[in-house]
């Protein structure tokens, strides 16, 4: 990482070693705006987010078609829309009801 620059400036016979107060940042239309190398820095960023998210939900997807199929191999019907908790450790199955339903 960069060390920021440190100007010096002398008080009462003493040298002062200070970093200097960042540039403000320019304005359009009385807003602040980010530089557009910053800016494409960010967009970059945004879109690995975006991919990220996607295959987290592409690969919980697949995650509950797999818990589903493995109910179904040991003889477990998960009614739909109900919720399903598996403990880890234990393989222990608890099933919870659609909200409402008796």
């Amino acid at each position: 990482m960069q060390q920021p620059e440190t100007a010096e400036a002398e008080r009462d016979g003493l040298t002062l070693s200070f970093i200097p107060p960042l540039p403000s940042a320019p304005l359009a239309g009385g807003k602040p705006v980010i530089p557009p190398s910053v800016l494409r820095r960010l967009n970059r960023v945004q879109a690995q987010a975006e991919l990220a998210s996607c295959l987290a939900q592409q690969t919980q997807a697949a995650l509950n078609q797999a818990v589903s199929a493995a109910c179904e191999d040991v003889g477990v019907t998960i009614p739909l829309g109900a919720g399903l908790d598996i403990d880890w450790a234990t393989g222990a199955i608890t099933i919870t009801p659609l909200e409402g339903a008796a």
